[in-house]
C-alpha cells in the first residue's frame, strides 16, 4: 500500500536558494539536480542491498537495471516491484522530521 502526502507551506519544504515553495520549467531542473540525483542514487542503493538479500548475495555482486536487480555471477534477478511488496521498510540516511 502506497500513501501520498502533500506538501504543505511549511517553510522545511522551501528550495534552499530561492527561499520559497515552487517550481518552474527549467528552474526545477537546474536548481534540484544534484539533490534529486543524491536522492534517485540512495534509492537504487536501497534497492540492489534489499534485492540481493532476498536472493541471498553479496550486494556488491548485483546492480540495478530496466527495473530489476540483478547478480552478475549467476543471473538471478529480482524485479523492484517485488522488492517493494515483499521488502522490509527501510530509510537511507538520517531520519527527518
Amino acid at each position: 500500500m502506497m500513501n501520498i502526502q502533500l506538501v504543505d507551506n511549511d517553510p522545511k519544504f522551501n528550495d534552499p536558494v530561492l527561499g520559497a515553495l515552487l517550481t518552474g520549467g527549467s528552474w526545477s531542473v537546474r536548481m534540484n539536480f544534484d539533490a534529486m540525483s543524491r536522492a534517485g542514487a540512495a534509492g537504487r542503493i536501497t534497492l540492489i542491498e534489499a534485492g540481493a538479500a532476498m536472493m541471498g548475495v553479496p550486494a556488491g555482486e548485483c546492480r540495478a537495471s530496466n527495473s530489476q536487480v540483478i547478480h552478475t555471477n549467476t543471473g538471478k534477478k529480482v524485479s523492484y516491484a517485488r522488492i517493494v511488496s515483499e521488502g522490509k521498510r527501510a530509510r537511507c540516511g538520517p531520519p527527518t522530521s
